[in-house]
């Protein structure tokens, strides 16, 4: 069956379409497969998340973003505006976990409990307390560790602190 020359057109254009609508355009870069594999055990370790880039998984909506350090760099002092980053290296380098949240937050839940070693906070305002897991199941012997906001936005090095975070309670 030959289809009329509309119709092929029409088709074309159609998938041109798709095609220029893609979330993220297919990078002429190869893929760094020791990255990718990392990804792909971060969604089964914790599942419910979305690849939404070359280095970064989605969860809960958005609420947590994940991005890897692609091919040996840091992510540096990259935070998106209205965020607090949590990042698994001093000074803001390695993977870093970007929270839009205004409700408690266990880090568990995305496997980075105990591992932040600097944060930065973007909001315009409130804070974000951090805590660190008690003994009794029910939270109630979590302990404050410390907090950050918008009048004291970086901690490039937690000392005493350093991968001790188990829990965000943000107040917006």
């Amino acid at each position: 069956m030959r289809l009329p020359p509309a119709t092929i057109v029409a088709a074309g254009l159609a998938v041109g379409l798709v095609i220029a609508t893609a979330p993220e355009a297919v990078s002429a870069a190869p893929v760094d497969p020791a990255l990718q594999g990392r990804i792909e055990a971060q969604l089964a370790r914790y599942p419910g998340g979305v690849q939404i880039g070359r280095n970064k998984v989605s969860y809960d909506a958005g609420t947590a973003v994940m991005n890897f350090v692609d091919g040996g760099q840091t992510l540096a002092t990259a935070c998106p505006n209205e965020r607090v980053c949590l990042y698994n290296g001093v000074s803001y380098a390695g993977d870093r976990l970007d929270l839009n949240t205004c409700a408690w937050y266990d880090l568990a839940w995305r496997g980075w409990q105990d591992k932040m070693r600097s944060v930065r906070y973007t909001k315009s305002s409130g804070t974000a307390a951090f805590e660190n897991h008690g003994a009794v199941p029910d939270h109630g012997s979590d302990v404050l560790l410390f907090s950050i906001g918008y009048r004291n936005r970086d901690a490039s090095s937690l000392g005493v602190n350093d991968r001790k975070a188990d829990h965000v309670r943000p107040r917006c």
